[in-house]
């Protein structure tokens, strides 16, 4: 939730405030007070069924939105963990979510309010809003290995890593410029191929600022913190 929360509204600036509506920041909005709703007895079925409706609303273009961000990051995330890590496997991420998509908004209003219908009593029960945007999940593949439950933790370090290259690549077709890649010992426990192949793909991109314990030789702006004192390294 916090990558799609943090990483979607940025790529979409629209969404923002959609987001902060759906999930109530700084106040509860629509998703809380429709949780709180369901602790009232006997006096939430009309304004909860307006919240609900308010919701499916939301959904509609938040789901879309976040559609669109996964089908962009995929075409930049395959290639990249492909140039880098492994030219034999196949990296996507899959958009999981419960609401019913559908571009036509009436069938989409229509298709998630009979869900929404179906668990009432549930969410009677729970007192919480068991469908919608806030339940949404990210998941990656390597091949058709969910990388999760299949991949050891290096292999989702590497992921991780192809995930914040695409995320580059995406912000620089957007707004036209490079990021700045801030990185923190993400060379460390690697083999030397891929400390290399990173390196060579960092000195393509723009400003790359990466901390380390060790130092590496093909890189050439080095800075030594020591004593407090940040001071560069001759070569």
């Amino acid at each position: 939730q916090e990558f799609y929360n943090k990483k979607v509204e940025e790529y979409g600036e629209k969404t923002k405030n959609l987001i902060k509506e759906y999930i109530g920041e700084p106040e509860p909005v629509c998703m809380s007070k429709n949780n709180s709703l369901w602790k009232i007895p006997n006096t939430y079925l009309t304004a909860q069924s307006i919240l609900t409706e308010e919701l499916i609303k939301l959904s509609y273009v938040i789901t879309k939105e976040r559609i669109k961000f996964i089908e962009d990051i995929n075409k930049f995330i395959a290639p990249i963990y492909k140039e880098i890590f492994d030219k034999s496997d196949e990296l996507r991420l899959d958009y999981i979510t419960n609401v019913k998509f559908d571009e036509n908004y009436e069938e989409f209003f229509k298709k998630n309010k009979t869900q929404f219908d179906l668990y009432k009593t549930e969410e009677r029960i729970k007192c919480v809003t068991l469908l919608g945007n806030h339940r949404d999940d990210l998941v990656a593949y390597i091949g058709k290995k969910n990388v999760a439950i299949y991949c050891s933790q290096g292999q989702n370090r590497l992921v991780t890593l192809a995930l914040k290259f695409a995320l580059g690549k995406l912000y620089e077709k957007k707004f036209g410029e490079q990021p700045i890649f801030l990185l923190d010992d993400v060379l460390s426990d690697l083999d030397e191929e891929r400390k290399e192949n990173i390196i060579l793909y960092l000195k393509k991109q723009g400003q790359v600022f990466i901390t380390g314990t060790k130092e590496i030789e093909s890189i050439q702006n080095v800075y030594e913190l020591k004593d407090n004192k940040l001071t560069r390294k001759e070569r």
